[in-house]
Parts: structure tokens; sequence; C-alpha cells
């Protein structure tokens, strides 16, 4: 799809990064505008090895790449939009360029598959993304081993707009629009959140790149999904949906893990094999308000 300038309100995209076919992927919502790339603003890391990259796998090719977070020893946290494939797991690659089969296969080499995928909105993926999805838009990879080096333990309270944030993702490192085929690399940057409820929490940033930084107004994008929102080394939320409110305002839509649909479903998959920690929450209140964009088209990630 390809879609023109200037943007009237907002571009709302679930930010898996897909590949037809298995060979290419092709970046979401408006080509070549970096905030449909990475982490904006934000700088490679080797640290925050509890942070994963997602793979989906049809015909035994990668079909999409997203982001997760062990947050038990076999249990990763993920976007529901991220299952995509026939065959969900993760791979222990801290990148993947996917111009080169070598690097592919690289990756798959490394590939663990899920003993049981838990999806708590199986259907998002068949209609427009609006923002309230961030709500349901929650999944659990659960594996039969132990295979996470570290885990990160669920936020126990409920985030407050003015909280400093960390945002970690697979997002493509690369803005220049004539390359179709990314470079994924784990990225941070961070950022002030905003709780909307009950919505969930965003972020707001600029959709264009600063440099290799940990700016203080990063954003998340195509290949971000499912990645955490870190609030004090905890996961708070889940990367949703990202936006395009202007050609100098970007905005995401993280699910709020202290919401009562999410946390149904995370009480659901621990009586389904999951071994993470459900913390108690603090009733902290978070700090509503209005959120604004229309939802204009859905896995633009996919062309």
């Amino acid at each position: 799809m390809r879609l023109s300038l200037p943007i009237l309100l907002a571009l709302i995209s679930l930010t898996a990064c897909k590949s037809q076919k298995g060979i290419s992927v092709k970046p979401g919502g408006l080509i070549g505008k970096a905030n449909c790339f990475k982490i904006v603003n934000g700088a490679t890391t080797n640290a925050h090895p509890g942070v994963t990259l997602i793979l989906s796998l049809r015909n035994n090719q990668i079909y999409s790449t997203c982001t997760g977070t062990f947050i038990g020893p076999k249990t990763v946290l993920t976007a529901a939009h991220c299952i995509a494939g026939t065959v969900m797991g993760i791979s222990r690659s801290n990148q993947i360029d996917m111009r080169s089969t070598a690097s592919q296969n690289s990756a798959l080499g490394t590939f663990i598959s899920a003993a049981k995928v838990l999806n708590n909105d199986p259907t998002i993926n068949s209609r427009p993304p609006v923002p309230n999805d961030s709500r349901s838009d929650v999944a659990v990879l659960i594996f039969s081993t132990v295979v996470a080096p570290e885990v990160i333990p669920l936020l126990d309270r409920q985030p407050v707009t003015g909280d400093q944030a960390t945002l970690v993702g697979f997002g493509n490192d690369n803005t220049d629009p004539k390359y179709a085929n990314p470079v994924l690399y784990k990225r941070f940057g961070h950022n002030t959140i905003t709780v909307e409820n009950p919505i969930g929490i965003s972020v707001r940033g600029r959709p264009a790149s600063n440099g290799n930084a940990a700016a203080s107004d990063s954003v998340g994008a195509s290949g971000d999904s499912g990645g955490p929102l870190l609030i004090n080394g905890k996961v708070a939320g889940i990367l949703a949906l990202d936006t395009l409110e202007s050609q100098t305002a970007a905005k995401n839509y993280y699910g709020n893990l202290s919401d009562s649909v999410i946390q149904n479903f995370l009480q659901s998959a621990l009586s389904q094999g999951a071994d993470f920690a459900l913390p108690s929450l603090n009733a902290t209140p978070g700090t509503s308000s209005n959120s604004t964009g229309t939802a204009v088209s859905s896995n633009d990630c996919l062309m």
C-alpha cells in the first residue's frame, strides 16, 4: 500500500514487520519515513538480554518478525498481532539482515519453536486497528524447556503519567526507502509516558532519527511490535500500535499490563502452563487523558 503526504490526522498501523514469501520484509506505514523502521532516536545495544527477537515461520521460512520479553524462564510476552505464522518461536540473534539469505539462515539456525501459543485476540489481524485494541493485543509463547537468558519481571504497580520509560525492540535501522529489506537490530531508547485510560500507555516522539543515540523522545515502529515498555527495569506495557500524527510528531500505543483485560489474560496464561510471576498491583491510579487520531489502515507492513 502506498500512502502520500500530507497526513491530516494520524496513521495507525500494526507494527510487526512482515515478509511475503519469507524472502523480503517491507517496512510498514509511510515508505521511507523513519517512524516506520525502528526505535527512532534509539541506540543499538547488546544489553537487555531478556528482550528477544520473535520469528513467525511459514513453510519453514521467515514470514514476520517481532519483539518479545522473557517474563518467565519458559515464557515470552508479546503482542497478539505478532502471531502471524504457522510456527512461532524465538531466535538467539541480536540482529538479522533481511537482504541476506545467509543472515536469515543464521537466525533460523538459532530458532527455538514454542510448545504453546496463547493469543488473547486471534482476530486482531483481520480488522483495521484502533487504539483501543491495545487492551487486547497480548500473547504469550510457552516453551518446553528453560530458554530465558534473563527474566524481566512485570511492574508491580500501575504506571502513571510522567513515568520515565525505556523502550526496547528489534526494528529496522534503515530510513532510506530504497532498502525494502531491512536490517533488524536490537535497539533501545527513552521517553516519558502518558496513561490514557482505558486505552493504554502512550509515548510521543519525533518521526526522524538524530543518529544512533538513546534520546529522550524515542518511539517504536515496524519490527518493534510486542516489545516492552520498561519502568524501573520492569515490564509495564507491550507495543501495539504506531501512529504518525504529522510530519514532525509520532505516537505509540502500548498495552497497559495493569489493565483488567490484560490481567485476566495473564491469569489465564498461568493456568495453562506459563511460569511467570504476576504481582499484586499497588493501587496507584493512572492519569487519564483523551486520545486523538483516526485509524486509516491496517497491516501496512505487509506490502
